[in-house]
């Protein structure tokens, strides 16, 4: 009896502790977030404007996309004076909003990206064409399976 209620106690232990690590894991910022949220902080929006994130979408098709999408790029640091290994793993793909003071808007896209190697691993935000946007540009949205809704 007593080895029945030791085994019954450790097992509501066990699993109040994957619950438990399960509830923060679900709670933890996405590492793709973190990057974007990072880029927005930074120095790369308009000097007296404002940028507005307006959509986030994951590329249907990540393994499409190439560096000519990639106008410039941002990253913590693993990658970032490295040739970056392609096709990413995972893709974000977000329209931003830059709002001058002069009252203009320029669209721009992002697209954040996981770059996997044998070591290493990490998100890297590309920035990508401004408005207005090229109509091969626009294709090779469309091919990695990005729908936003261009303005």
């Amino acid at each position: 009896m007593k080895k029945t209620l030791a085994l019954v106690v450790c097992v509501l232990v066990l699993i109040t502790l994957l619950v438990t690590l399960g509830i923060a894991e679900l709670r933890r910022t996405p590492e793709w977030r973190v990057e974007l949220d990072a880029y927005l902080r930074s120095a790369h929006g308009p000097a007296n404007g404002t940028v507005e994130v307006l959509t986030i979408e994951r590329a249907r098709h990540p393994y499409n996309m190439s560096a000519d999408l990639s106008r410039t790029r941002f990253g913590n640091d693993v990658y970032y004076d490295r040739t970056l290994p392609y096709p990413p793993t995972r893709v974000r793909c977000v329209l931003l909003a830059r709002r001058h003071a002069v009252g203009s808007v320029t669209y721009q896209v992002l697209l954040i990206a996981l770059h996997e190697d044998l070591y290493w691993t990490d998100w890297v935000v590309h920035e990508g064409e401004t408005t207005p946007f090229s109509e091969i540009y626009l294709e090779q949205l469309e091919g990695l399976g990005c729908h936003l809704d261009i303005p």
